[in-house]
């Protein structure tokens, strides 16, 4: 858990970072600073959790999986695997 609420506060002061694994839990909510750009293998959002993207850049090696609300603003998703991923949840991506 500590190791997301870091990744969290350094989104506040750097443009990249990079996470294992993000999960965003109920009740948290994650802006991502405008032009951001996160490398990650998986990202979930727990139901009641948020993420707000702006115009950042999300690039996966796993899986997306959105159970709270997403908010994608002008961002891109982009999956990076040769394996397929698994995209579940209710989504709308921008591109």
């Amino acid at each position: 858990m500590k190791p997301r609420i870091v990744l969290a506060i350094l989104l506040l002061w750097t443009a990249s970072a990079y996470a294992a694994g993000i999960t965003i839990n109920p009740g948290a909510k994650v802006t991502l600073s405008t032009n951001a750009q996160i490398t990650t293998q998986d990202l979930e959002v727990k139901q009641g959790g948020l993420l707000e993207t702006r115009s950042s850049a999300i690039a996966l090696s796993g899986n997306w999986k959105n159970l709270g609300t997403f908010i994608p603003g002008a961002s891109t998703v982009t999956f990076l695997s040769s394996n397929p991923s698994t995209i579940s949840g209710i989504n709308i991506f921008y591109k």
